[in-house]
């Protein structure tokens, strides 16, 4: 897959998030924006999201990924890599801003993504049925599922569509620094296979509101 770093959204529109969200995050002065990647680096690879296609009763797990690739044994149902990731290796495939605490800088208190300046965020799907059986595998002969699925896995399953995702918005509102947990993505892009795809994501403090794409 080939990956870029975007059209990104302009200068107005970036503008006008970080003013709502300084409004809405209900600070003055002690609020500082951050830029990502150049003040605040991500330390994570990919987002699992489970969704609805629509029209139909079928699920897919998209996954997003933040940075490409991913090291292949690493599970992809695992969000945060404190090891230190290989900034040169798994290159990051967003840009934003977060809003944060001087004194309790981590985590923010708000964060916002897009796609990286020329560039588009790869978003994989697979069917759920497909991701599960990986889930369930019993890899070390113990009795019990590992309940993991590696990026290797990923990307030999069957049922694998590759997309790559410009417009990416994604607003992040994380446990421990805001006081309503948000994860709200929307994106849309094309697959490799010719066909195009939109999403739409929304995780309200715990309740997902929305988890749903097409496909055309």
């Amino acid at each position: 897959m080939k990956t870029g770093t975007s059209s990104a959204t302009g200068c107005k529109l970036t503008c006008v998030v970080v003013l709502l969200l300084l409004v809405s995050v209900g600070v003055g002065q002690a609020a500082e924006r951050v830029t990502i990647p150049d003040q605040l680096s991500l330390p994570y690879y990919v987002r699992p999201l489970h969704l609805e296609v629509d029209g139909t009763n079928t699920t897919v797990v998209a996954f997003v990924f933040y940075r490409w690739p991913a090291p292949d044994n690493w599970n992809l149902l695992r969000l945060f890599d404190f090891s230190g990731i290989d900034e040169n290796e798994y290159l990051l495939q967003v840009e934003g801003f977060a809003i944060r605490d001087p004194e309790a800088p981590s985590p923010p208190m708000k964060q916002h993504l897009q796609e990286a300046a020329g560039g588009a965020v790869p978003i994989l799907f697979a069917d759920r049925s497909e991701t599960d059986e990986f889930y369930y595998l019993d890899r070390n002969g113990d009795g019990a599922p590992d309940r993991i699925i590696t990026f290797a896995e990923l990307m030999g399953m069957a049922s694998l569509r590759e997309g790559l995702a410009a417009p990416f918005m994604e607003e992040l509102h994380p446990a421990g620094g805001a006081e309503r947990t948000l994860v709200s993505i929307q994106a849309s892009g094309i697959l490799d296979d010719g066909a195009s795809f939109s999403l739409i994501y929304e995780l309200l403090s715990g309740e997902l509101k929305v988890a749903s794409v097409k496909f055309k």
